[in-house]
């Protein structure tokens, strides 16, 4: 298997539900997190929220990035502006700029497991981590 260390925060994609406001579901996950003893996340550019803590053994910082996923298209995305006759232009800003907006659904999907720290602790992470990482 591979071994990779790259930092020691958290970069975590929420998928939104059709029609949802991004930033929105950034202050109910914030709230969710005071109440366990962070401090206020904050929103400092377009559909990112983070979220930093210095109350556990070592300073613990997770980035929340937002996207929309199109099951039509198997693609995921940030934005997008369509016309009416079904063209779209895609928001190709950081993390999809790799992608031209668009990253392909089965990066992603179906989720598979990864070790957390040192301890044989799992999370659910993309199905191709090493494809996702230009992106995060």
């Amino acid at each position: 298997g591979k071994w990779d260390v790259v930092d020691n925060d958290a970069e975590v994609m929420v998928f939104l539900k059709p029609g949802a406001d991004w930033a929105a579901v950034g202050r109910r996950i914030s709230i969710a997190l005071e109440a366990r003893g962070w401090p206020p996340c904050t929103a400092p550019h377009f559909m990112k929220f983070v979220c930093f803590s210095l109350h556990w053994n070592a300073p613990c910082k997770i980035e929340i990035y937002f996207f929309h996923k199109d099951e039509d298209k198997q693609i995921i995305f940030r934005d997008r502006h369509c016309s009416d006759n079904g063209d779209c232009e895609y928001d190709k800003a950081f993390p999809l700029q790799f992608w031209n907006g668009r990253m392909p659904v089965d990066i992603v999907y179906p989720f598979s497991y990864c070790r957390v720290g040192t301890a044989w602790r799992h999370a659910t992470c993309p199905r191709k981590p090493c494809l996702a990482l230009p992106v995060l």
